[in-house]
């Protein structure tokens, strides 16, 4: 009876020990995909802040060219506005030339018939 127990605790001791090794390759793959984890958590945090700053970046010079567009369109009012007055004067100098035009013209006419 001793013996058939003696068998029976070595082969839970077999088992026992069969199961631990089981569990220490499962504890040595589980490490090493830890480890595997922990670089590429490394990474992506390297490039999660990588990518802030270019957001930051982008959003900086965002700013820049809406505050250059604005300003762009504020001088394209002002040149428009300065080209609309400088049309008027231009106009009226025109109509100035045209009506010395005239006189010259009726004061030569009046000359010739004297």
């Amino acid at each position: 009876m001793v013996e058939s127990e003696l068998e029976r605790a070595e082969e839970r001791a077999d088992r026992a020990e069969f199961k631990c090794k089981q569990f220490e390759e499962q504890l040595t793959t589980a490490n090493s995909h830890l480890k595997s984890l922990e670089f590429s958590e490394g990474k992506l945090s390297e490039r999660e802040q990588t990518y802030e700053e270019t957001i930051r970046d982008l959003a900086s010079k965002l700013k820049e060219a809406e505050a250059r567009a604005s300003e762009g369109e504020r001088s394209a009012s002002r040149l428009k506005r300065e080209v609309e007055r400088l049309e008027d004067v231009l106009e009226q100098a025109q109509q100035q030339h045209k009506a010395l035009k005239a006189e010259m013209e009726s004061c030569f006419s009046e000359i010739q018939s004297i």
